[in-house]
């Protein structure tokens, strides 16, 4: 091999040592943006576990709030349901007791005046 060859030799060794040199620190740069991106990834994933653990609470109360209010609805009409009942009852009350309140007045001052005749007949 002559000098020329083996300073070709060496220029080639030094060329390629150079290359794998950038190539060791790209590879080093890409590494640590993997990382930084595998880190990031895990930040998101665990603020969208949290997020959705807060969706699952918020929908959980706001089912429980829904049943709250089907059951106070359901209260809401039942009490409804007894005081139309007791309106009607009363009202039925009152047109009774206004149609029989001839008839008690008129049976008092029958009784009334028996009693008052009976008297009379007795003191004669």
């Amino acid at each position: 091999a002559s000098a020329s060859e083996l300073a070709q030799a060496v220029a080639r060794h030094h060329d390629l040592r150079s290359e794998l040199d950038s190539e060791q620190a790209r590879s080093w740069e890409l590494e640590q943006l993997l990382l930084s991106e595998q880190r990031h990834a895990v930040n998101l994933h665990e603020e969208v576990a949290a997020a959705l653990q807060e969706s699952q609470e918020h929908q959980h109360d706001a089912d429980s709030r829904a049943e709250e209010v089907d059951v106070l609805r359901a209260r809401l009409e039942e009490l409804s349901d007894v005081a139309a009942e007791s309106r009607r009852a009363s009202e039925e009350q009152m047109n009774n007791a206004h149609n029989q309140a001839p008839d008690a007045l008129a049976r008092s001052r029958i009784e009334t005046y028996g009693r008052s005749l009976s008297v009379d007949m007795r003191s004669h």
